[in-house]
């Protein structure tokens, strides 16, 4: 009878420890988080305006009256700024003639037409010629000079 009690009481302690109630689970609270949007970009702070670089200004267009006759350009000398426009007007013109730098213009003279071209970027001097026949050898140049 021992052996029977004994074996009554343990199977009352382990019958109790499987009866009883599961513990009751505690609630956890997310901290919130931010949401961000699919495919939306996150919004920047808005950028300042960039200041314009002040825009160089080119020199004004120099404006030359020509005289060409039979193997001569007056005037002779052309003084012009790197870059600058510049516009010939022939105002007088015998003969038939060309006006030509080498690698900026190669003009046709015709009398009361005005001709433009940019001078070389590059300082220096340029000659300018005819280049009809043996025009320049008589004597038709001049120079362009560059500042």
């Amino acid at each position: 009878m021992k052996k029977a009690s004994l074996l009554l009481s343990a199977l009352a302690l382990i019958g109790a420890g499987c009866s009883a109630a599961p513990p009751t689970p505690t609630a956890v609270t997310p901290s919130p988080e931010p949401t961000i949007a699919v495919g939306e970009p996150n919004p920047a702070p808005p950028a300042e305006e960039p200041t314009p670089a002040p825009t160089p200004t080119a020199p004004e267009t120099l404006k030359v009256n020509m005289e060409v006759a039979n193997f001569s350009f007056a005037p002779n000398a052309i003084t012009a700024k790197a870059g600058q426009k510049v516009d010939v007007t022939f105002a007088k013109n015998e003969g038939f003639h060309t006006f030509v730098i080498d690698g900026v213009t190669k003009l046709p003279i015709a009398v009361g037409t005005t001709k433009s071209f940019i001078a070389p970027t590059k300082p220096g001097s340029y000659p300018f010629y005819c280049d009809v026949g043996s025009h320049r050898s008589m004597g038709m140049e001049g120079t362009l000079i560059v500042q």
